[in-house]
C-alpha cells in the first residue's frame, strides 16, 4: 500500500511539472518570446565557436568512415552527445 502512495504522489508531482512546462511553453510561444531565446542562443552558440566545433566533428566522423558509409542518423548519433555534452546540463 505505501509502495503505490510513493507512486501516486510521483506521478502526480510529474504531471504538476509538465502542466507547468506546458504551461510556461504556451506563454512563451504567444509572446514571441520563444523564438526570441530562441535566436539569442544560436547567436551565443556560434559566437563561442559551439556550433564550429560540432562541424569540425562531422566533418572528421565522416572522413573516418568514409562518405558512403554514413548517414544522417549516424552523424546525429555521433554529435549529439558531444554537443550536449560541451555546453553543460539544462534542467
Amino acid at each position: 500500500m505505501k509502495t503505490k502512495k510513493i507512486f501516486s504522489n510521483f506521478n502526480r508531482q510529474f504531471q504538476d511539472k509538465r502542466q507547468l512546462r506546458n504551461i510556461i511553453d504556451q506563454k512563451l510561444v504567444k509572446s514571441g518570446e520563444k523564438e526570441r531565446l530562441k535566436q539569442l542562443l544560436r547567436q551565443r552558440l556560434t559566437q563561442c565557436g559551439w556550433r564550429d566545433d560540432l562541424k569540425a566533428h562531422c566533418k572528421d566522423v565522416v572522413k573516418g568512415k568514409g562518405m558512403d558509409q554514413v548517414s544522417v542518423e549516424d552523424l546525429i548519433n555521433e554529435i549529439t552527445p558531444k554537443g550536449r555534452g560541451s555546453i553543460g546540463p539544462f534542467q
